[in-house]
């Protein structure tokens, strides 16, 4: 029998690649003999890379040497897996997937999307309500006809350099304070105070984060006489798998770092600053470490919530 090659694209950001994986797992518990091939925008290629069910990982340059339609052809042209495709389940049914998926000759296509399009002809699973993982897993039911498993999302990091210590685990706590979006982003007082707690507990506290934006935050971390290692912007997204998996946990607001955190089955805090986000992104307590804090969001409240979490680790 021909072995079926299914093609996930997300071209989104590092979060939403995460969240995709319950959608591969899904497949393959239905068809263990498939292959899955996950497409991504070139920065988050490790995102993919490790996690679980993922046999192969191709690069989309989207801003880079794939830019453009001309290039988007050129792309499909050289790709190894142009008309070997049984199905391709394009996230959030994004345009530029969906005519990539066509240009490589998918014999379905199955996309996640709020509005009807014409280049696909499949039935769509319905959206409303429904957090963004169990979203994803929900495109798997069109071609399997069963209910999809909510699964915990699971990334197995590179363990050449890697290696586990119990002492750095129990002194240490990764913080991700910022998401370059300030409905999201740890007022910095709160931030301050949380920190300066975490170290009258003898605890080192890692900063963690990416962009400019990040960058600026620690800036002012410091200007505020926090001691903290600063991280942003320093680690590949492998290496800061393996900071979070030497850490006693992490405290996060809504962004990809709090994903990761589940996917590597440490225990995060999960503060979420707008409470209008928590329908589609908020980590369940069945299924991963973590505990939820969406209101009274103060220093004190957040630090005796993380050690409760974290008390039996």
């Amino acid at each position: 029998m021909e072995e079926k090659i299914f093609l996930v694209v997300n071209l989104s950001c590092f979060g939403d690649v995460l969240l995709t994986n319950s959608l591969c797992q899904n497949l393959k518990l239905v068809y263990p003999d498939s292959k899955i091939v996950f497409c991504v925008d070139k920065p988050f290629e490790e995102a993919a890379k490790y996690q679980k069910d993922v046999d192969d990982v191709i690069v989309f340059d989207k801003k880079g040497e794939d830019k453009g339609f001309i290039n988007l052809i050129k792309y499909a042209l050289k790709c190894p897996y142009k008309n070997k495709i049984d199905t391709a389940f394009v996230i959030y049914g994004n345009k530029r997937g969906l005519i990539l998926s066509k240009l490589l000759g998918a014999k379905r296509i199955v996309a996640g999307s709020f509005k009807k399009t014409l280049l696909i002809n499949t039935p769509q699973p319905n959206y409303s309500g429904v957090p963004q993982k169990q979203s994803n897993d929900r495109l798997a039911e069109v071609i399997t006809n069963k209910q999809s498993l909510d699964l915990p999302i699971r990334y197995f990091i590179d363990k050449k350099e890697f290696y586990k210590s119990e002492f750095f685990k129990e002194n240490n706590v990764a913080v991700c304070f910022e998401a370059n979006n300030e409905i999201k982003d740890m007022p910095i007082d709160i931030a301050v105070e949380i920190i300066q707690k975490l170290n009258e507990d003898g605890k080192t506290v890692y900063f963690v984060g990416a962009g400019v934006s990040a960058s600026d935050y620690a800036n002012q971390l410091r200007m505020n006489d926090c001691n903290f290692i600063d991280l942003s912007n320093k680690t590949s997204i492998n290496d800061l798998a393996k900071v979070l998996k030497m850490t006693k946990g992490l405290i996060s607001i809504d962004t990809g770092v709090m994903h990761m955190a589940c996917a590597l089955d440490v225990p995060v805090l999960s503060v979420f600053m707008d409470d209008s986000n928590m329908v589609r992104w908020v980590p369940s307590k069945d299924l991963y470490k973590t505990d939820v804090i969406h209101e009274d969001i103060n220093a004190e409240n957040i630090v005796k919530k993380f050690y409760e979490l974290v008390k039996d680790e």
